[in-house]
């Protein structure tokens, strides 16, 4: 699978300057992120202020937005199971 989510400058950053006991519990999660986006064809360096390309203009981009968070928030409840606290916490 294409590490693009743990290989980003997000995952770095968040990894060695947040402090969270819990660490493990969100890199579970994190890495059901990282699946969602495998399975959408994501490929090439993670950027969420530039996430969607434009096949008609290329070379602009546009930031996540809600409509992507709401198929992930999907994915989870449809291929990974996951219980109504974890959807309801999203």
């Amino acid at each position: 699978m294409n590490k693009v989510l743990f290989e980003s400058k997000y995952f770095d950053f968040w990894l060695n300057n947040v402090r969270l006991s819990a660490k493990d519990n969100v890199i579970t999660h994190l890495r059901k992120f990282e699946s969602f986006l495998s399975c959408k064809g994501f490929s090439g360096e993670l950027d969420f202020d530039n996430f969607h390309g434009s096949l008609k203009y290329p070379g602009r981009f546009l930031p996540i937005n809600e409509k992507d968070i709401d198929e992930f928030v999907a994915y989870l409840r449809d291929h990974c199971n996951s219980s109504k606290f974890v959807l309801s916490v999203i």
